[in-house]
């Protein structure tokens, strides 16, 4: 049915979450669940005994009573008991009288339920459904599933990491094996077979980090993790108080809106949510970005890669070496030139007064450009 556009129209902007949106299967949503599907229920029994006369049975209660929640049978029943009884005779379930076994009618139960509530538990089953369109069936039930896939990117980037250098390195052999003439033609063979096999390996490697890393995102971007960042940082100031304003949490994609998620701390965290990725991570890359604990060998490998020749190299002490990789990386990472090697790079510390001023700033500008993009009276390029 086509109806016509209602003449008092008003655009709003990007709101703040005020309630946590629960991840299925967690406490928070079972808390909620309980009670809504006995008022269901109780709702549904009401209405057939005032129109038909009569309550009604359990298969038509399964069939009326949302039939996409997909609950467990002993849990239905768990919660039809709870506010109906059942006679043998007619196999009918009828609400409880007034009083009976603590019953107080189904008024009193929808007054239990909260409009948010509500909201939060049909979001998190659009979510859910959303995300089981993508392919993803498990791993968005329970906690920290977003912090456990990171876990699982970290672990991916350095086993990738570890096999692209060890198929250079392989690569390098087999150029050796094929100019070296006094090497047997079985070793050539040799390390062409194990390039070819290391190769495979980094392919099906790098195929599993990014399907890793697009399911990382699309958890990152479940409403219940962006609820959850957004009263953690501003409301609760666990972490670091800060969000990223900006990437793949933007919904208008163009900077127009504000990323709810953490901006990850650069030192460990005490926050409880990022406490178990940290010592993760910590203990995955080890100290590999921990110049000092480089040997002479890998410092002269990475001052290599920023084309310094190897005589001058050798005149360099370990410390030299040291401030000369910072030196370097800090300068690529300024560029945006750098190769992988922006971890030894030095940035600039700026007090927690400026960094809170600049974060200021930079949520002023992003609601500028928002105001500014609903102020459009045409629509433009966006559709």
């Amino acid at each position: 049915i086509l109806r016509d556009f209602p003449k008092s129209v008003y655009t709003v902007g990007q709101v703040e979450p005020r309630t946590r949106v629960h991840a299925p299967a967690t406490p928070g949503e079972k808390a909620f669940t309980s009670p809504f599907v006995s008022y269901q229920i109780a709702r549904a029994i009401t209405r057939s005994q005032a129109r038909e006369g009569h309550g009604l049975r359990l298969d038509e209660l399964q069939a009326r009573v949302l039939p996409n929640l997909e609950l467990p049978g002993n849990a239905f029943r768990q919660r039809l008991k709870a506010v109906a009884v059942y006679d043998k005779n007619t196999q009918i379930w009828t609400t409880k009288p007034l009083g009976f076994e603590g019953y107080q009618g189904v008024e009193a139960l929808g007054k239990s339920i909260s409009p948010e509530g509500v909201a939060a538990f049909e979001t998190t089953c659009a979510a859910s459904r959303r995300l089981a369109d993508l392919g993803i069936h498990h791993l968005f039930s329970g906690t920290n599933t977003a912090a456990s896939v990171g876990v699982c990117c970290v672990y991916l980037a350095g086993q990738l990491n570890a096999y692209r250098e060890l198929s250079r390195k392989m690569k390098r052999l087999v150029e050796i094996s094929r100019s070296q003439k006094h090497l047997s033609s079985l070793q050539g063979m040799f390390h062409e077979r194990a390039a070819t096999d290391i190769e495979s390996v980094y392919k099906v490697l790098r195929s599993k980090h990014e399907v890793a890393q697009f399911i990382h995102e699309e958890l990152q971007l479940a409403p219940w993790h962006l609820t959850g960042e957004f009263l953690d940082v501003h409301k609760k100031a666990e972490g670091t108080g800060m969000m990223k304003l900006t990437g793949i949490g933007d919904p208008s994609g163009t900077g127009e809106g504000f990323s709810f998620l953490r901006e990850v701390d650069s030192k460990p965290s005490k926050s409880v949510g990022n406490a178990a990725l940290n010592a993760q991570v910590k203990k995955i890359t080890g100290t590999e970005d921990d110049l000092r604990k480089l040997t002479m060998p890998q410092m002269a490998s990475l001052l290599r890669s920023y084309g310094m020749a190897q005589k001058q190299i050798d005149t360099l002490k370990r410390w030299d070496r040291v401030h000369c990789i910072r030196d370097l990386s800090t300068k690529a990472a300024s560029d945006g030139t750098g190769d992988g090697l922006e971890r030894f790079a030095r940035g600039e510390k700026l007090k927690l007064s400026e960094q809170k001023q600049m974060y200021r700033d930079r949520i002023q500008e992003i609601w500028r450009r928002q105001i500014a993009a609903l102020s459009q009276s045409d629509s433009g390029d966006k559709g």
